[in-house]
């Protein structure tokens, strides 16, 4: 009986595992596209500055 409660429990913190994931891949996805948008601000500015 006790290793039927092992696999839920393992289910259990896969899915909280899969849950930080998810969430870790959002924060990076919003920060390259931050990035990004401060790189093509930073390029339009360097280009208008070249003759």
């Amino acid at each position: 009986m006790g290793d039927a409660a092992s696999p839920s429990g393992t289910m259990a913190s896969m899915t909280n595992a899969m849950d930080v994931r998810t969430a870790a891949a959002e924060f990076d996805r919003a920060a390259v596209t931050d990035a990004e948008s401060a790189a093509e601000d930073e390029r339009k500015q360097v280009l208008s500055q070249v003759p």
